[in-house]
C-alpha cells in the first residue's frame, strides 16, 4: 500500500524553499500523475542538479572558495556529477546524502537512453521525496572563507553594523544561520582571538568593535553548546583560557555558560578578572566585576570563590568601588563599622559608598542601623554625615519623605542606644523632629518611640535636659512633641 505522505504533493511543495525550483517539482508531479515515468525521473534529477548549481552560485557571491568549485564544474566532463561532489565539498550535502543523489543520478541516466528501462510510481515518489529533504528544502550554508572575511569585517570596520546592540545580535544570529556548522569553532576560536588582541585598546572605536565582536562571539559560543559540536569541554575550557585569557574569561563567566564549566577553569576565571587586578594595584574593571558579581548575587559561586570575593572587594577603598552595583552584603558591615570609628577620614567615604550605590538595596535593618549611625558620625563631625541630613531636611521641606527606616535610625539615636538603653543626644534634634513631623508615616514613628520609652527607666536629670531643649522648639504645640514633654515629664 502506497504511503500517503510521499504522494502529498502540496505538503512536499511547501518545504521548497526556492520559488525556481517549484518550476521543475511541478512538472515532475504533472508526469507522475499523468503516467510518463520515464519523464519524470528525468526532470525529477534535472531538479536536484539544477538546484545545486544554482545554490553554489548563489554562495559564490559571499564566499570566493565557492567561485573555485563552480569553475572545476564548467571545467569537468561530467558536469552533473561534478555538481554533486562540489555540492558536498561546500556542506551542501554530506557523504550520504552524496550516495543517494547518485543513485537518483545514474537511474535517470538509464531513463534518459534507449535501455527500455522505466521506474515504478513509487520508486519515482521515493526520488521525489529525497529531491526535496536532501536539496529542495535546504537553504545554503557558507564555510570558512566567508566566515574569515565576515569575522575580518566586525573587528576591522568601524561602520560595518550600526552601533546598536538589538541589530547586532540579528546580525550575528543571521551570521550564524547563514554558517555551516562545520565551521561554528574555527569561526568562534578566530573571533575570540582577534578581540583579544584589541581588547586593551584604549581608543573608543575599539571599544564598539569590541562590544559588537562579543554579541557575536556569545552566539557561536552557545551554538557550539546547543549542537554539541565540541568532544571534550574540559579541553576546550582550558584551552581557550591559554589563548586568550581575558575574552574567554569574560565570555565563560555568563551565568548561562558557568555552571557548564569545570572548578579548575572557574578558579582561572576567578583569577583573570579579579584576583589579578587586586595583586597588580588596579582597580576592578566594572566589565569584570559585573559578571563575577551576577554569579556571586545568584549564588554560583562555590564558598571558596564566594569568601575569595568578598576579601577582594574589602581589600579595595571605597573610592575604587564606586560605580559597581554591589551587593550590601559586599561592604556595609565594614561601612558600618567605619561609621562608628570616630574618624572622619574613614567615615566620609564609607558614606559616600553607601550612598553612591543606593540605600534602597539595604533591608530595613540594615536602614536604621545606617541611619543611627549617620547621626553619630555627624555628631563626631563626619562632614558627609552632616550634609546628609541637611540635605534631607531640605528635602522635607520640598515635600519629599526620607525613607521610613532610615528616618526611625536617626531618631531612635537620639534617645535610644543599641542596647535598648535610653540616653540623650542633643545634635541636630529640631531638624529630625521637622522631618518626622512632615513625614507620611508620622504617627507610626512617635509610636514606635513612645512605645519603646514607656518600658524604660529614664533618667531624670537627662530627661530635664531634653525638656529644656523641647521648650525652646518651635513646633512644641504639636501633639506628639506634647506627648514627648508628658513622657520626659517624670
Amino acid at each position: 500500500m502506497e504511503d500517503e505522505s510521499f504522494s502529498d504533493f502540496d505538503n512536499l511543495k511547501s518545504k521548497i524553499k526556492k520559488e525556481n525550483d517549484k518550476i521543475l517539482f511541478d512538472e515532475s508531479v504533472k508526469c507522475i500523475e499523468s503516467g510518463a515515468f520515464r519523464a519524470a525521473g528525468i526532470l525529477i534529477w534535472l531538479s536536484i542538479s539544477e538546484s545545486l548549481h544554482s545554490t553554489l552560485k548563489k554562495m559564490a557571491f559571499k564566499d570566493s572558495e565557492v567561485s573555485n568549485s563552480l569553475k572545476i564544474i564548467e571545467e569537468s566532463k561530467s558536469k552533473e556529477m561534478e555538481i554533486v561532489n562540489q555540492a558536498k565539498s561546500n556542506g551542501l550535502i554530506n557523504e550520504k546524502e552524496k550516495d543517494q543523489l547518485e543513485a537518483i543520478r545514474k537511474a535517470r541516466n538509464n531513463y534518459a537512453h534507449p535501455t527500455n528501462e522505466s521506474p515504478t510510481k513509487k520508486e519515482l515518489l521515493c526520488s521525489l521525496n529525497s529531491a526535496v529533504s536532501l536539496v529542495l528544502s535546504k537553504e545554503p550554508l557558507l564555510k570558512y572563507s566567508y566566515a574569515d572575511k565576515f569575522i575580518s569585517s566586525i573587528v576591522e570596520d568601524l561602520h560595518y553594523f550600526e552601533d546598536d546592540e538589538s541589530l547586532v545580535d540579528e546580525y550575528a544570529a543571521n551570521f550564524i544561520k547563514n554558517l555551516h556548522k562545520d565551521v561554528y569553532y574555527h569561526a568562534y576560536k578566530e573571533l575570540v582571538e582577534k578581540i583579544e588582541n584589541i581588547f586593551f585598546e584604549a581608543d573608543n572605536n575599539f571599544r564598539i568593535i569590541i562590544r559588537r565582536g562579543f554579541i557575536f562571539a556569545n552566539k557561536l559560543l552557545n551554538s557550539l553548546i546547543e549542537h554539541e559540536l565540541i568532544e571534550n569541554w574540559d579541553n576546550f575550557w582550558e584551552k581557550s583560557l591559554n589563548d586568550a585569557k581575558i575574552t574567554s574569561s569574560i565570555l565563560f563567566s555568563d551565568i548561562n555558560i558557568w555552571e557548564k564549566i569545570n572548578s579548575r577553569s572557574k578558579n582561572r576565571i576567578f583569577g583573570y578578572l579579579i584576583e589579578d587586578p587586586m595583586r597588580n594595584g588596579e582597580n576592578l574593571s566594572p566589565r569584570y566585576f559585573n559578571q563575577i558579581n551576577q554569579l556571586y548575587l545568584n549564588k554560583y559561586l562555590d564558598s571558596n570563590l564566594r569568601t575569595k570575593f568578598v576579601e577582594v572587594i574589602n581589600s579595595y577603598n571605597y573610592e575604587s568601588l564606586e560605580g559597581l552595583d554591589l551587593d550590601p552584603e559586599l561592604y556595609f558591615k565594614r561601612a558600618i563599622n567605619d561609621l562608628k570609628s570616630r574618624n572622619w577620614h574613614k567615615q566620609n567615604p564609607a558614606l559616600n559608598c553607601v550612598l553612591f550605590n543606593g540605600i534602597d538595596k539595604l533591608d530595613n535593618d540594615s536602614k536604621e542601623i545606617l541611619g543611627r549611625n549617620i547621626l553619630q558620625s555627624a555628631h563626631g563631625h563626619s562632614n558627609v554625615s552632616r550634609k546628609f541630613i541637611k540635605d534631607s531636611y531640605n528635602d522635607t521641606l520640598d515635600g519629599t519623605d526620607l525613607d521610613y527606616y532610615l528616618l526611625k535610625g536617626l531618631l531612635f539615636e537620639i534617645f535610644v542606644n543599641e542596647e535598648n538603653k535610653f540616653r540623650f543626644k542633643n545634635y541636630q534634634l529640631f531638624k529630625i523632629l521637622d522631618m518626622i513631623i512632615g513625614h507620611i508615616d508620622c504617627e507610626k514613628l512617635f509610636g514606635e518611640l513612645f512605645l519603646v520609652l514607656s518600658e524604660m527607666k529614664l533618667d531624670p536629670s537627662e530627661c530635664n535636659l531634653i525638656l529644656e531643649k523641647l521648650n525652646k522648639y518651635d513646633a512644641k504645640d504639636n501633639e506628639y512633641v506634647e506627648k514627648m514633654i508628658s513622657i520626659f515629664s517624670v
